[in-house]
Formats: C-alpha cells, structure tokens, sequence
C-alpha cells in the first residue's frame, strides 16, 4: 500500500485497556514498508498517535504527511514528544491545512535542540566560508586588475581603445 487516508473522527475502541497493559508491549509494531502518503486529516488524536508513536508504528522513510497542524501539535507535545521523534523524522514532506512545508523544516522543527544547534551551526559557518571565498575572489580581482593598470601605463599602451596620435583625425558625424 503506496496512499494510505484515514477519517474517523472519533476514539479508538479500547485504548485505556491497551493503554493499561505497559505501553502496548507484546503487541506488534505496524509496518507500511511501501507507504508514500499518509493522509491524517478529520482523525482523531488517537489515529495520529498511532501512525506517529514508534512504539505502535514503524513509518518508512520518505513519506508525505497531510495532517491539520493543532493535531499534530498536541499529539507530538508542541513537537517535544520522544516517541513521535523517530516516524517524524523520517517525513519526506508535511503538508498542514493544504500547504506544504519543506522537508528540512519539518526535521528540524521536530528533531532535538541539540541536533537544531548543530544544524544551524553548520549552516552559518558554510555561510561565512563562501563570504570569506567571495571576499578572497574579488581581492584577487582587484590585485589582478590593478597590476593590468600598472603594466599598461609602463609600457605606453592604452588598453580603452583609442590612441592619442589620432586625436588629429575629425571624426565623421553626418547622418546620411
């Protein structure tokens, strides 16, 4: 199953009963090997729960999610939530009231701190690397170009394209 769309907006039967039995272990982990699109929207929180907890779900990598965003947001703790960390981070895209979000955004908004910190300072220092590259090319540039004038005026030449021995020479201006 590639498209998987779930709408039920009311509880799951028997959860404080599964709830009670120590987190639900004994029971197999759900597995949708070849699922692309998981489409949560009208579903209780239960459903969320379901496909996002890895202790109940093991998502594929790469999978679209179209959910409403106060959901997701409860279920995933304001998106702070271990359980939920491990099926979120394998989203490939998250689409929330329609719009879609990018993939980098939605892992970072729901990996831990530290991996953000890090994240952020990779990011800034490729950032300042390729300013200091800049910086360095047009340095060159300009050394380059200053030693160009230096040599021109030295050897007598003018590079601009006129020479100053035909300023004798009128120039034709009539329009015909």
């Amino acid at each position: 199953m590639e498209k998987l769309t779930v709408v039920n907006e009311k509880p799951q039967n028997n959860k404080l009963f599964s709830e009670s039995k120590n987190d639900n272990q004994g029971l197999s982990i759900i597995k949708y090997p070849h699922l692309t699109d998981l489409i949560l929207y009208e579903v209780h929180d239960d459903y969320i729960e379901q496909f996002l907890d890895d202790a109940k779900m093991c998502l594929p990598n790469h999978v679209n999610l179209s959910i409403e965003y106060e959901p997701l947001r409860r279920v995933t703790h304001n998106f702070t939530r271990n359980a939920t960390r491990s099926n979120c981070a394998k989203l490939n895209s998250l689409y929330l009231n329609g719009k879609r979000r990018a993939r980098k955004l939605v892992k970072t908004s729901l990996i831990n701190e530290n991996q953000l910190a890090i994240e952020v300072e990779r990011k800034l220092k490729n950032i300042l690397k390729a300013r200091r590259q800049t910086r360095k090319r047009k340095l060159k540039r300009q050394q380059h170009e200053e030693k160009q004038q230096k040599t021109t005026t030295a050897s007598g030449i003018d590079r601009t394209g006129s020479d100053d021995d035909d300023d004798d020479e009128p120039l034709d201006l009539t329009i015909k």
